[in-house]
This record gives C-alpha cells, structure tokens and sequence, in this order.
C-alpha cells in the first residue's frame, strides 16, 4: 500500500509544511511571503529535476502575466531567507538559462512517523538526530547531499549523524580535533586573510581567533596535552607553534605544510620540498635540526598527509603521482615503508581508526586532484595485520560539496571534514589601448565541472581554447568564441588532455594522456588528430607548448635532482636541441606570437622563482628582476606587442594578475583581489588586445562533525 504523503519537508535544519504554506529552522519561523512560499515548496516538491522558468511561472502565477524579473526578485528573497548564494548554492541552484534545481538532499516524512527530539552534539555527548523518517539501517540528513549509511558487521564504523558547526560564507578548512575530542581548531578566510580558529561542540559556543597576523596561517594541529596548535604560515614559511590560548608563535622549521602531532607530543611529522620533490620530515620540539623520514622517489610521488598511528611508531601518509594518491605507512624507528593494497583509484587524508583495524580517507575532488574516478567522499576500509585493505566501503558520499581535510578524534569516536564548494570559472579583463584595465573582471566561462583552465587565443583572437574536467571524466579540450559563447568539445573521452596551444587559427596542438602514457598530438579543428611521434620522453610531469606558427615546440626535459631545461623540437624534422644550460631549472615556457622569445620560470629553490625571457636564437636569458615577488607556479602568456608578459603571481597569499615589459622592466598590476581564498592564474592576453582571459577559483567551505559508531 502507497503511504499517504505529508507534505512535509526536512532539508537542512529545516522543515517546509507544504500544505500550510510555512517553513521553520530550528523550530522559528521564516518570513517568506506566498509566492516565495510556492515557489519554494514546488521546487522542493520537484527536487529531483531541473524546473524551467516557464513552469514555474505558470504554475505560481497562474495565467498572470509577468516577466522574468519577477521570478528572480522571489528567488532571491528565498535565498535571502534561508542564508543561500548564488555562487555557492546550497539549496537553489541556477542552471543558466533553463530555470532552477533544488539541490540539497530532502526527506519527506511519513505519516505515521513521531520523531523524538534529542539534544544537540555536545562535549561528551553523542548526537542524535531528530529523525524524519524512520530508514531500516540509515540516517538520511540535510547536510548539503550527505546520506549517511548504518550498515555492516557491529565493530564497522558508520556515521551516526553529522552536524554544521561553523556558517561562514568564506573557506573554513582543516579541522583538527582537541585531545579529547570536545574542540576543534580550523583555519578560515573569513577575514581575507587565513587565520586560526577554535570552536567548542558545545551548543551556542563562540569561536575565538587565535592568530591574527595576516599570514596566510593554515593547517591547524592541535597537541596531544591540549596546550599548543601547530600550524603553517605561508607568509612567513615554515610551521609554528602558538598556545591554543593564543599568543606568541615560535616557529620550528623554516619550510613544510601537513603538521601532525603524534600521541606523546614529542616529535611533529610534516610535509616539505618542491612539487615532484615533497618528502616527510621530523621535527622535534626541543630545537634539534629536523630530519628526514622519506626520500624523494622512494616511493614515487609526493608524499603528502601524513598522520602519526595511535602506536606512536608508524605515519600513514599518500604518495601523489601525480594527480593519484596512494596510500602507504612508514616505520619511523626502522624507516621500513609499506604500501596499503587497497581496491581505489586514489586515496587522500588517511586516518587510522584508534585500534588501527580501519582507514578512513577521501577520494579525488580534494586540492590538487585533476582526474576523479571514483565516487567522490569519504571511505573506510578494513586493515589487517599485513597492511592490506579490504574492499572499501563509503562511510560519507557526496552529491555536491566536496569532503576534504579528513580529521578523526584520538578516542576515534568522532569525525571531521570540511565541506568545500568551489567556484571554477574563466574570467575576462577588459583591457584598453595601452594595455591596463578597462573595468572590472567579470566571469566569462562559469560552467559545472570540477576545473576549467588553460585558455588560450587562437592567432587571430577569433576562437577561445580551454580545458575542462567534468566528474567521473577526463580533461577536454573545449573552443568557444572570443566572449565563450557556443563552446563545444574537440577531444573524444578516454584520453586526459592539456598543454593546449593554436597553431595558427585552424589547429591545436595538446598533450594527451593514457593510461599513464604522455603523447603529443596536433589536431585540426575539422579534422582527425596525427600523433606526433617526439624523440623525447615526456614523462609524468611533462609541459609541451608549440609556436603559433606551428613550426617548433618547447618542452620540459630531464630530472628534478639534477635540474630542468626547455628543449627546443623542429616539428618537420624531429630534431631536439636544448635551450636552457644544464644544473638550472627551468619551467612553464611560453612562446611569444612572434616565435622569437619564450618566456619562462627558473627555479631557484622551492621559495624563489625568476621570471625569465630567453632568446630563441642565440639562447640569452634575461631575468625580468623588478616582476613582483612570490611564487608562480603557471606559465606566463605574452601581449601582441611581442614584449609584455602577463602573469600570475602570489603576494602575501594573494593572487593577482600582472604584465612585466621585457624591454623597459615596467610592472603593471592588473587585478586587485584580496582574499586569499580567491585565485586567479593561467592568463592569456587576446590578439586583438582587448582582452585577459584568466582562470578564476573561488573556495567557500564549512566544517563538519559526525559521530563514529561501531
């Protein structure tokens, strides 16, 4: 027998009575007038689908006639009322230009349920959900699509509830849990500038700021006696120590990130090294020089994450090659390491359960990772004795938000994430006759995928070429107009493509991966892509860029440990000579339109960068040394002019865009944003001059707490 529906709705703290036409949060009341009560009941009602602005409008307004306007005016008082954005929906959601999805997770509930009221999670209280349907093994709640599963053996951990504990509209990021589980410490933009932050569970608590010195201060870790957070500060650089009552920080190294404390508080693991080079460190707290605990290469990739074991001995931590974590632990005594064979394509923020029996970590969708293959969220898995996983299970799915910066008590009995939502976008600066900004940037491309870069003009201005990765796909190559309109795909699925550049007007030339194998290809806008068959190894990290007059490509060659150089490749006949001397690094070339000059990156160590422009004739490399300080990690594009260079670069964890003249020396700063949770890289200056297309993340995140239940 069909049960009688209710009409009641549960999403997120709050309830909508469809019938009576009201909605409440945390039992107040919402002052919503009535259309914006209809309309919201109707796309709750619709959840499942994507309603169009006609539907909508004739079903609220019935026969009326109204525009447009109307139906944004009510939407944005909804959003308004229930603390929504447009940019970083958690329950309406624009699909642009069809009409509107209700996209947090909605429960209905039964006619015959009587849920019990219970008291919120609390300092040494475990939480229970008021329940809106009575669910035979699971907890469905309104945190954004989270659906948490109950199920397995009695000793497999599940979520037994988990609850918003911070409502910033910027990015909180990286809880990590007080000794006993009663506080989390965090990081959060909220300011414009990253600082620390600590919350008691407890209900109606406060936050207070322990740091607040503007530098770009991240990756809070709380010590196992309570006293101290260990934290990075990217202004400065390296990890500091300040006591959890805030005050003076002391700092312990001079470079890292991923602090972790293990259980007797003596010695903290962390991060630290370039990218391709990042290896584990020890760093004591009695002053004694920090020493290494992993080597570049052993094993390949980055080694990231790490987090001290509940024995004292062992670190868990994932090996990033390179856009695939994996997860291995390292005996700190004996330097004996181990990979966990586990069934997953990658595995980020692993944590031991306190009797080290389970891992719980994130899959891709994390910072950095560019190929998502399995379901986004958080996973646990069953360890033996041997380090072997069993099949994984998911512990927190998402169907939106991405859980990251996975932390779990000491006690194991609670669990961490931030719930972050990403805005990816390419941005368009209006430029006028002498190069500066003409207005302010404005979005240009701002579609669904988990990342969109890499623009790049064709030689006449005339098209736009990017790439873009979807969920559960691979980077595409996408051309649209000079304005983004009419985008369409040229690159077919099954093949991860970038280092996209025009030769000419009418062809691409672009780095293919498969299966883990760099090729280069060149394909024709109407036409099938040649493969090109380079006497160079492009390996794991390669970056390919052509000419535009299709004639020669640059290209990465040799070894991080013994230095970078661009090597020059005649597409006619194959021949490869280098451009750089050897010992130097040099990275992220970019030809100007004329083929004469490539501009460059050299690194001179994980902190320095000089920016470079070298002859490609005679190979003379000038150091463009009045460009502003900070790291640039992506390659620079050039002006028509044939002598300015735009860029991307980092002051005080802020990015921004400018050109550098190669001629005169002379800087010009171009954006003017100024929070550390907005970046904006990858520049490419138009043809025709009027234009910097730039990509544009912006992060808001909020942290999340659940408890662990065997």
């Amino acid at each position: 027998m069909t049960p009688e529906r209710t009409g009641i709705f549960s999403f997120e703290g709050t309830v909508l009575d469809v019938r009576h036409l009201e909605v409440t949060r945390n039992g107040e009341r919402i002052d919503l007038e009535p259309k914006a009560l209809r309309v919201l009941s109707y796309l709750v009602e619709h959840h499942d689908r994507v309603v169009t602005k006609e539907e909508l409008i004739a079903g609220i307004w019935a026969g009326t006639f109204v525009t447009d306007n109307a139906l944004t005016r009510v939407i944005a008082q909804i959003r308004k009322q229930l603390d929504d954005s447009a940019r970083f929906p958690r329950f309406i959601e624009t699909v642009a230009p069809t009409g509107y999805r209700f996209i947090a997770d909605v429960v209905e509930e039964a006619a015959a349920a009587t849920p019990a009221q219970n008291p919120p999670l609390a300092s040494g209280q475990p939480h229970r959900w008021r329940m809106a349907v009575a669910v035979v093994g699971a907890v469905a709640i309104g945190a954004g699509a989270w659906s948490l599963h109950n199920q397995g053996a009695v000793d497999t951990p599940h979520v037994a509830g988990l609850q918003q504990i911070t409502s910033s509209p910027a990015a909180d990021l990286w809880p990590s849990f007080s000794p006993d589980g009663s506080q989390i410490a965090f990081s959060s933009s909220r300011t414009g500038r990253f600082e620390i932050y600590i919350r008691s569970l407890a209900p109606g608590s406060a936050e207070r700021q322990i740091t607040s010195d503007g530098g770009h201060n991240i990756e809070p870790a709380w010590s196992p006696n309570g006293q101290e957070i260990a934290y990075v500060s990217e202004k400065r650089g390296g990890i500091a120590v300040v006591p959890a009552s805030g005050g003076a920080a002391r700092y312990l190294t001079d470079t890292g990130s991923d602090p972790n404390w293990p259980p007797d508080g003596r010695t903290l693991v962390y991060s630290a090294g370039s990218v391709g080079k990042m290896n584990l460190w020890l760093a004591a707290l009695d002053g004694t020089p920090p020493r290494p605990l992993t080597h570049s290469g052993t094993p390949p990739g980055d080694h990231q994450y790490p987090k001290w074991l509940a024995d004292g001995r062992h670190v868990v931590f994932s090996a990033f090659f390179p856009t695939k974590g994996q997860p291995w632990v390292v005996d700190t005594m004996t330097g004996q390491l181990q990979r966990i064979q586990i069934a997953a394509d990658s595995v980020l923020f692993p944590s031991f359960s306190a009797n080290q029996r389970f891992l719980y970590f994130s899959t891709p969708g994390a910072r950095g990772v560019s190929t998502p293959l399995d379901p986004v969220g958080v996973w646990r898995a069953r360890i033996d004795s041997r380090w072997r996983a069993e099949k994984p299970e998911l512990l927190i799915p998402s169907g939106g938000p991405v859980p990251e910066d996975l932390a779990v008590t000491a006690d194991g009995s609670r669990i961490a994430i931030s719930q972050v939502r990403r805005e990816n976008a390419l941005w368009s600066l209006p430029l006028n006759r002498s190069g500066l900004s003409a207005g302010e940037p404005r979005p240009l491309i701002h579609d669904t995928s988990l990342g969109i870069e890499q623009a790049v003009f064709s030689a006449d201005g005339s098209k736009l070429a990017y790439i873009s990765i979807r969920q559960g796909g691979d980077w595409t190559i996408f051309v649209a107009g000079p304005d983004g309109s009419s985008p369409y795909p040229i690159t077919a699925a099954g093949q991860s493509n970038s280092n996209v550049s025009w030769i000419g007007n009418e062809s691409l030339g672009y780095l293919g991966n498969r299966q883990g194998q760099n090729e280069y290809w060149i394909a024709p806008l109407h036409g099938p892509p040649k493969r090109m068959d380079l006497k160079l190894d492009l390996g794991p990290y390669a970056f390919v860029r052509a000419s535009l007059q299709g004639s020669k490509l640059v290209a990465h060659s040799g070894d991080r440990a013994v230095g970078i150089k661009l090597v020059l490749i005649d597409l006619a006949t194959g021949e490869c000579r280098d451009l750089t001397p050897p010992g130097r690094t040099f990275v992220f070339p970019s030809w100007s339109p004329d083929g004469r000059w490539i501009a460059a990156v050299e690194r001179l160590d994980p902190n320095t960068d000089n920016r470079v422009v070298i002859n490609v004739a005679t190979g003379a490399i000038q150091n463009l040394v009045d460009a502003p300080g900070g790291p640039t990690f992506f390659p620079a594009n050039w002006a028509p002019d044939n002598d300015r260079v735009v860029f991307a670069s980092q002051r005080d964890g802020v990015s921004n865009i400018y050109w550098v003249s190669r001629s005169s020396g002379q800087v010009r700063q171009l954006t003017h944003f100024d929070s550390q949770s907005e970046i904006a890289r990858l520049p490419a200056w138009s043809p025709k001059g009027d234009q910097i297309v730039f990509m544009h993340r912006d992060t808001a995140a909020n942290i999340y707490v659940g408890e662990l239940r065997f």
